[in-house]
């Protein structure tokens, strides 16, 4: 399952900090967004980006889970929103 999008979001996904994630010009903020916090309670998510932020490669075993390929997906594009209106 090749989507260079989503790869690239998943990336950006990983490259999140925290400190980067508060005090931007907007109000939004990214952890305040209701799917993005229920990604963060469910442990299959959480395990599943620890081990993506270990080794990259296997992102392809998760890409293959329908619910975790989808929460990426939606995450993505939440992410691309948040840079944009952060103007990033």
């Amino acid at each position: 399952m090749e989507n260079t999008a989503t790869q690239m979001g998943v990336r950006k996904l990983l490259a999140l900090r925290p400190a980067n994630l508060r005090n931007k010009p907007t109000s939004n903020t990214l952890l305040e967004d209701h799917d993005i916090k229920e990604y963060i309670k469910d442990p299959r998510i959480w395990d599943a980006y620890m081990d993506v932020k270990k080794d990259a490669s296997k992102i392809k075993k998760y890409m293959e889970d329908p619910s975790i390929s989808d929460m990426l997906e939606n995450a993505s594009k939440k992410i691309a929103q948040y840079q944009k209106a952060c103007g990033s």
